[in-house]
């Protein structure tokens, strides 16, 4: 199964994927050349869109990106995915998939109770 991620104003923090179920939805009788678009009980299991192509499933879904916890280059918080797909074996769901579009340089990926954040990293003040 190959996945693809895109932000998303709502979606699941986590994922349980294994072999073609996600979050506990079974999408292995997804017929050979048929395509979905999400429906809301879909999008509620993080489920935006299914293709089978030659055999495999193809799978999109979405990851929250929150407004920034800094200063926003052009004061945009938006957030993209990066069009790409994953194997579902290499997903790790501890790790953010999509890019904030406006991140400052040296920004820093965060995961927040209810999606993904950028945040400058703190550093130590010297003492004196």
């Amino acid at each position: 199964m190959q996945i693809k991620i895109i932000a998303v104003n709502d979606a699941p923090v986590f994922y349980n994927i294994s072999n073609e179920e996600i979050n506990g939805i079974d999408l292995s009788s997804f017929p050979e050349g048929a395509s979905y678009i999400g429906t809301s009980f879909m999008r509620e299991s993080g489920i935006w869109g299914l293709d089978r192509v030659n055999g495999e499933l193809h799978v999109t879904i979405g990851q929250h990106g929150l407004p920034y916890e800094c200063n926003p280059d052009g004061n945009n918080h938006e957030w993209q995915g990066v069009n790409e797909w994953v194997d579902a074996n290499d997903f790790d769901p501890d790790s953010c998939y999509i890019v904030a579009a406006s991140a400052p340089e040296g920004a820093e990926y965060i995961r927040r109770e209810n999606g993904w954040t950028v945040a400058m990293p703190q550093t130590e003040e010297p003492s004196a």
